[in-house]
């Protein structure tokens, strides 16, 4: 055995260090400058009152305890097409990309879209009808408001 080390395994070790370094400084810049502004959840919250994600979550969540669907859900059961103890549910008829860059920012400085919703009723797959869904964020108010409207 060779009782004497190589200089050589350091360098390259060193070597190795700076390329692995380059790598993550690599990916950062990929990361921050890139991905993050690339992304179409991507939003100000300070600017907005709310990030985007959140507007659309909050939306969906609006449009779904709405008022009018409490109306809407009395007037199926008046005439049948329900019945009386049956919820109705709701989703965005828009693919998930298509609600995401249909959401626009307000001279305010809030979100606004405007999406086809199904309403379904509880325990059936197809929906028996669609309503067009208004959801704006009132930064004033930090909250989100939705209109509703047959089609």
């Amino acid at each position: 055995m060779n009782e004497h080390t190589s200089h050589g395994g350091n360098s390259a070790r060193t070597l190795l260090w700076v390329v692995l370094a380059l790598a993550a400084a690599a990916l950062a810049y990929v990361t921050v400058f890139l991905a993050i502004p690339n992304n179409p959840l991507y939003s100000d919250r300070d600017a907005h009152g709310v990030s985007k994600y959140q507007f659309i979550e909050q939306c969906q969540d609006v449009v779904a305890s709405a008022p009018e669907i409490q109306n809407l859900r009395s007037s199926l059961v008046e005439s049948g097409q329900i019945q009386p103890g049956q919820d109705l549910h709701t989703s965005v008829a828009l693919p998930s990309r298509d609600f995401v860059r249909g959401v626009q920012v307000l001279p305010q400085a809030s979100w606004a879209v405007v999406t086809p919703v199904y309403v379904t009723p509880e325990g059936q797959d197809a929906p028996i009808m669609q309503i067009m869904a208004r959801c704006t964020y009132d930064k004033a108010a930090g909250q989100t408001v939705a209109e509703l409207r047959g089609s």
